[in-house]
């Protein structure tokens, strides 16, 4: 984990580029691994993910729009690792601060269920996000601190390609128009 105490403006923007790229690095990854078949269904993801969570899956089982036709969801492996990992790493994070049981399990399902609402109102309407940096991409988050999704919308379904955290990705996300927005995606 870097630390950014007493670093310049200059030092603080290179470990921002650096964090970029290897972000969009994980992306390009996850295009590769998506083109080559290595997808996981959400009804799955969602059961198995309750189960990082330590709750019921019937938590995770509500929609975000009824009466809308949603594309069909899948995840790329590498999304799933980094959800479960956060899952995992809340869950951990509230142990060592000796917090009870039952706000461990809250922090990492608020977290989870943030992410799987987030992902379910793309399937609902593609066309939200913004172009992403990575070509082919779009991207779309909910806010400061919550979940940034990296998918690719494809012959009506969503491919989830990246589970970023706004403040630490694009934390620019709150427009879309400038210099960010017409910044070139990387390929």
């Amino acid at each position: 984990m870097r630390k950014y105490t007493h670093m310049d403006q200059e030092t603080l923007s290179f470990y921002n580029w650096q964090f970029e790229q290897e972000q969009a690095e994980r992306i390009k990854d996850a295009l590769k691994r998506a083109d080559s078949g290595h997808l996981i269904d959400h009804a799955k993801l969602k059961e198995i993910a309750a189960g990082w969570c330590k709750i019921e899956q019937s938590k995770l089982d509500e929609v975000v729009i009824a009466d809308h036709k949603e594309a069909r969801i899948y995840w790329s492996d590498g999304a799933v690792n980094h959800l479960q990992h956060m899952c995992e790493h809340m869950a951990t994070v509230w142990v060592l601060h000796d917090q009870p049981d039952s706000r461990t399990s809250d922090a990492a399902e608020s977290h989870l269920k943030n992410v799987l609402s987030t992902v379910e109102l793309i399937a609902s309407y593609p066309g939200v996000g913004r172009p992403g940096l990575v070509k082919e991409t779009r991207e779309w988050g909910m806010g400061f601190g919550r979940a940034t999704i990296a998918y690719r919308h494809l012959l009506g379904e969503i491919q989830v390609l990246g589970v970023l955290v706004s403040y630490r990705k694009w934390p620019r996300m709150k427009s879309a128009s400038g210099s960010w927005a017409d910044r070139k995606s990387l390929s």
